[in-house]
């Protein structure tokens, strides 16, 4: 489906918000919404080119910058970034977003994320009553029971078996606590893979990973496969997934 996308900027009071959103070309009133948040490296091509595959599946998707405009060169300003990114600046800037995507007459809203993005979705869909239902993509740090008591939406979070942030014993742990506090149905799947799988960037190193995994399951995996499955459950699903992959 063909797309089109820009930059704009979100005025949020004290704070001029940079975001990149994208829409299918022909996007009529009442499209679904999703809110991306971008990884460590922040708002770059790979958030920007994720927004666009979800545009071209017929989503109206927003991209904002939660570090304001600066884009780190390596991995040292990346935890430069990243660390300043404190909870009320995150609430802030992601309610504002869902405000701002609401108002593009949107119907649902889901919100989905990478590593550092995945642990701000995390936190915001722990918050928020306003989100239709989140995909988490291997989020760093786990939000507390008391966080995930006030999970009404419905989740997909994926995990690599080699994460050497969130350990698999860890997720499992997490898929239990669902099951008691957000009384969600749940379910596992346990395949092997790095925790960086989805970013094209790691292709090198994931596709030796992919292929083993296609040579062992009877099922066929894919990076666009999990975009595509992080899409549906936004929108359709009733369930909360912890994948373990």
């Amino acid at each position: 489906m063909p797309f089109q996308g820009s930059m704009v900027v979100i005025d949020l009071q004290e704070v001029k918000l940079p975001a990149y959103v994208t829409k299918p070309a022909k996007a009529s009133n009442k499209t679904p919404g999703i809110i991306l948040v971008h990884d460590w490296m922040g708002l770059g091509n790979f958030t920007k080119t994720v927004a666009d595959r979800y545009a071209a599946q017929g989503y109206v998707t927003i991209a904002p910058d939660l570090y304001l405009g600066s884009l780190p060169n390596n991995p040292d300003e990346a935890r430069k970034l990243s660390s300043a990114v404190t909870a009320p600046v995150s609430k802030k800037v992601l309610d504002g977003t869902v405000v701002y995507l609401k108002a593009l007459d949107t119907t649902k809203v889901g919100i989905t994320g990478f590593c550092f993005g995945g642990t701000q979705t995390f936190d915001h869909i722990c918050d928020s009553k306003e989100l239709s239902a989140g995909v988490i993509y291997y989020a760093t740090r786990l939000p507390g029971q008391a966080q995930l008591q006030n999970i009404s939406a419905p989740l997909l979070i994926i995990y690599g078996d080699q994460d050497q942030h969130v350990s698999p014993e860890e997720a499992k742990q997490l898929e239990s606590t669902l099951k008691v506090w957000v009384k969600m149905q749940s379910c596992s799947f346990i395949l092997d893979a790095l925790t960086l799988f989805s970013m094209k960037r790691t292709k090198k190193t994931t596709g030796r990973k992919l292929q083993r995994m296609r040579g062992k399951r009877r099922w066929n995996f894919s990076r666009d496969d999990y975009f595509l499955t992080g899409s549906l459950c936004i929108f359709f699903s009733k369930i909360s997934i912890v994948c373990i992959i």
